[in-house]
Order: structure tokens, then sequence, then C-alpha cells
């Protein structure tokens, strides 16, 4: 009994030996949005999409603003904006002939005159390491995009000259005024400290911009870019 179930087990494994084995190969996926961000950040490119769809209860004058500081100066030394018109679309105001298309455009409902016009934004910065120069570019549905380029500062004693980091403002509720400012990121420069240059401190940066913030206090040049919502008269 005990030779035929030797004789059997080595039948088997010499017919298993026989079988095709399935051959192993390294296949590809698609790219989740994780494989994307981190490819745009080994590029030097970092973006961001806002969602704007919470003001569309009132009607407001949009623009994106570019403020430029420096360390010990509370106020900004320079101010870069750009007009995105008006969040809120009005049928009401184009011709008859017109208005279905703009309609069906802005998915505006049937029986409706107002509908959302600016829903959201997107934030890209760029900047080629040893660049003087670094890019920032919006892009904003149904208001069109354009680039700004952002004047960096030398660090002396560092390799490559400058050494910008990307911080983002906390997001937080605000108040029903005519017109707001939302700051939404800071682009600024490491500081020297001792042989080492560094960039630490919060992770977001509280946008009323207080003075106890380890990155406002320390940073010798920076940028702040935002949107501006200003009322529009009814």
């Amino acid at each position: 009994m005990r030779k035929k179930n030797i004789l059997w087990t080595a039948l088997m494994m010499a017919v298993v030996s026989l079988m095709p084995c399935k051959a192993q190969q390294v296949t590809t996926t698609p790219l989740s949005i994780d494989d994307v961000a981190f490819a745009l950040e080994v590029l030097g490119v970092q973006t961001t999409r806002f969602d704007l769809t919470q003001f569309k209860d009132k009607k407001y004058n949009v623009s994106v603003y570019v403020d430029e500081y420096e360390k010990g100066n509370p106020k900004a030394v320079n101010r870069k904006q750009n007009r995105w018109g008006t969040n809120l679309i009005d049928l009401r105001q184009y011709p008859e002939e017109e208005r279905e298309r703009r309609r069906q455009l802005f998915a505006i409902p049937e029986g409706e005159h107002i509908g959302l016009r600016i829903t959201d934004a997107v934030f890209a910065l760029h900047h080629a390491k040893g660049d003087s120069i670094a890019t920032f570019k919006y892009h904003v549905n149904m208001a069109g995009g354009t680039s700004l380029p952002l004047k960096l500062r030398k660090l002396e004693g560092l390799r490559l000259g400058y050494s910008y980091y990307l911080r983002p403002f906390a997001l937080k509720p605000i108040q029903d005024k005519d017109e707001v400012e939302i700051p939404l990121w800071l682009y600024g420069s490491a500081w020297p400290d001792g042989n080492f240059f560094r960039f630490c401190g919060e992770n977001e940066i509280d946008p009323e911009m207080k003075a106890d913030s380890d990155i406002l206090t320390y940073c010798p040049h920076y940028f702040v870019i935002g949107i501006s919502l200003k009322k529009v008269a009814k």
C-alpha cells in the first residue's frame, strides 16, 4: 500500500511538472489622483481646487489677489489683482435668443433666471530649482485664467539661492460683509538659523495673520494669494 502511495505521489508530481506554468509579469494600472499629485510635486508644481459654490446666495464681484510682504512690515508692499467678474449670472441681461443657450451652459432650471457662474477655482504654483521667478497660475470655470510671475529673493549662503515653501491658510466661515478678502495660500522663503535654513511652524496659517505665527514672524519674504469678494448693489 505504501509503495502504491509513493508511486501515485510521484506520478502526480510528474504530471504537475509537465503542466504549463502561468507566466508572471508586471502590468500597469490607471493612475490615481494621489499619483498625479506626486508627479506634479516632483516637477515642482503644487495645485489646489477651491469650491466657491457657498457664495451662491449673493452677487459678488470676484477677483484674485497676490500680496507681497517683507519681514517686519505688516502691510503688503505690492499687490497684483485680476478680476473674474460676478459669481452669478442673470439671464434677463441677455437678448431672448441667447437665453436658452446660456440656461443650458450654466445649468439654470426652467422658470428661474439666476444661475451660478463661478463655481470653483484651480490654483497652481510652479518653481524650477534655482530659478528667480515662480509662476502662479489659476483657472476659473466660465471666467478663464492666466499666470502671474512671483519674483523671489535670494538667500545668501544657499547653494541653489532660493528656497520657498507653500502653506495653506485655514479655511474658516466668513462674516457677511459688503467686501471681504479670503487668503488661501502663503508662499514664503526659508530663513537662516545658524548654519541651516529652515521653514517650519504651523501647518495652516490663521487667516487673521496674527503676530504669534512662527512663519509670519521669521519669514523674510512671502506672498499671500487669495480671493476678494465685493457685493454688487441691487
